[in-house]
Order: C-alpha cells, then sequence, then structure tokens
C-alpha cells in the first residue's frame, strides 16, 4: 500500500502547499482575524473534520475527492496530508509559504509573534514584567520602538537576582537567564542567531517567563517590544 501511494505522488500532488492552518471548532475559524486571512486559504476544523478554503471573503466548505485503486482509496484530505509531509520542508520559507497560528488554536511549530509593552519608562529604568506564553519556545526574532535592553528568565527570582547586571557582563548561571539583547535600532528586526531556547522553570499552564525591558532613550518612554517564536511547549494560561 505505501508503494502504491508513492507511485501516486506525482499525480495526487502537483498542487503546491503554502499555508497550513488547525483550529479546534467552526466557530475558531470565523474568529481568525482579517490581518491572518488571505485568498486561497486552507483551514482544517477538527470536529467537523472538514476542510474549508477562503474565497472572495468566506469560508467554503471543500468536497472531498475520492482517489481509487485497486488496494486502498484516499480521500483528497489524505492526499493533502500527505503532501504536506512530504513537501512542506522544500518550500522555501517565503511569500508563497507563510505560516499563520494563534494561541488559541494552538497550533505547534507555526512562527507566532507575541507583542507586549512597557509603559512609561524612564532613561535608564527597568520595567519587570511576567508573561503568559509558553512553556517552552524557541526565539527567532526581536523587534522594539525606541531603543532598549531586553532580557527573558525562567524565573521570577533569577530577574530579581540579575536586574542591576550590566550589559556585557557573565550573569550568574542560577539567575536562570535566557536572554540578554540591546535593541539600537528601532522598528528593525534582528534575526537572532543562533536563536536561543526559552523556557519556564514550571512545565504547566500556569507558568510564566519573566523579562525586564530597560530603556535606553532619553526620554521617558513607552516601549513596545514584539518576539517571534516557534512554540515547543504547552500554551500558558493568564492568571
Amino acid at each position: 500500500m505505501a508503494i502504491k501511494i508513492a507511485d501516486k505522488f506525482d499525480v495526487l500532488t502537483s498542487a503546491p502547499v503554502d499555508s497550513r492552518m488547525v483550529v479546534p471548532d467552526y466557530q475558531s475559524m470565523i474568529d481568525i482575524v482579517d490581518e491572518v486571512r488571505y485568498e486561497g486559504m486552507i483551514v482544517y476544523v477538527e470536529d467537523m473534520q472538514q476542510r474549508y478554503e477562503y474565497i472572495n471573503n468566506t469560508f467554503n466548505e471543500i468536497i472531498p475527492a475520492i482517489y481509487n485503486d485497486v488496494d486502498y482509496t484516499l480521500t483528497d484530505q489524505a492526499v493533502t496530508a500527505i503532501t504536506n509531509t512530504i513537501t512542506t520542508d522544500d518550500v522555501p520559507e517565503g511569500d508563497t509559504n507563510l505560516y499563520f497560528t494563534d494561541t488559541s488554536f494552538i497550533n505547534m511549530l507555526a512562527r507566532t509573534d507575541y507583542i507586549y509593552t512597557a509603559y512609561s519608562v524612564l532613561p535608564n529604568d527597568d520595567d519587570t514584567e511576567n508573561h503568559s506564553i509558553t512553556t517552552n519556545f524557541q526565539l527567532m526574532q526581536i523587534e522594539a520602538d525606541v531603543p532598549c535592553r531586553v532580557r527573558i528568565y525562567a524565573t521570577e527570582n533569577g530577574r530579581s537576582n540579575d536586574l542591576t547586571r550590566a550589559f556585557g557582563v557573565a550573569p550568574d548561571p542560577g539567575d536562570a537567564l535566557m536572554f540578554d539583547f540591546e535593541i539600537t535600532n528601532i522598528n528593525t528586526v534582528y534575526n537572532i542567531g543562533p536563536s536561543v531556547m526559552i523556557f519556564s522553570e514550571i512545565d504547566g499552564p500556569t507558568s510564566q517567563i519573566y523579562t525586564t525591558t530597560t530603556n535606553l532613550d532619553v526620554t521617558q518612554s513607552d516601549i513596545t517590544v514584539k518576539l517571534t517564536y516557534v512554540n515547543f511547549g504547552k500554551i500558558q494560561i493568564p492568571n
């Protein structure tokens, strides 16, 4: 059977794969924001076990097509699943290979943006915040609209102990510092290379990630930071 399916790849997988999105129910699909929607996107609704295509501002149900052979039958959904598995890694990242997700969809292995704002931070002062993101994630990119220093920790105590440490000075290994980065060019996407793995001390949905944001500008500012990451853990629930 596996050999027969492989023999059919040139016929069944001819359409390019440019995106994937899985949502738990129909309402979650309807709630997908306009910034994420695009013409031709495919959404799979788990509780209905049905695929929809976004055409002319409407999600239209895709009627399964059946492929028959002597020993097996494949639905269009099965063909798409095989195609995604086989071809996704060969499609270059870019405009034709975009991945979207939202925390409510718990869609793993998709790039996601997390945005937070530190308000009214004085020059050279620190803003400390607790965030509900995910228990383990790989940080890919960072961006901010004000010159700043961003630090991320696995524990709240580690953040407190590390607060006065100058940039460039080696941290105490016990302070669970995951990331320390200075942003000098505002509204510029910095690629983190090598990208770093961020994790919380507790592997559970009630855990948090801890940050310190330092204002490197000469005036008091609201600082908005965007973290682009790939989720490898459990979604954290805000306390």
